[in-house]
């Protein structure tokens, strides 16, 4: 586990019956629960539309230096998610 974290996300790829691939990205651990409060964005996506979804997040205030916390890496989350995205497409392709 990772120490003196700024906050936690969940970022996922989900099948969805209507839509196809979807990518869900939301705050983690306790969060996840407490403010449920996720973002659903269909594929392909680009950074912009998962930048989009990552600050409509209630949590992203964390992620921002929340009361003098230290501020999170949001490049290093955009990279991350749009990664997962690129893989969950390069698979579906595969399929």
């Amino acid at each position: 586990m990772v120490q003196n974290y700024v906050a936690e996300l969940n970022i996922g790829i989900k099948r969805d019956p209507q839509f196809g691939l979807v990518l869900i990205i939301s705050m983690g651990g306790e969060l996840v629960n407490f403010l449920n409060d996720s973002e659903v964005v269909l594929l392909p996506a680009t950074k912009k539309d998962i930048k989009n979804a990552l600050y409509s997040l209630k949590g992203v205030q964390l992620l921002q230096g929340y009361r003098g916390r230290p501020l999170g890496d949001i490049e290093a989350v955009l990279n991350v998610a749009q990664s997962i995205t690129f893989l969950a497409e390069i698979i579906e392709i595969n399929d």
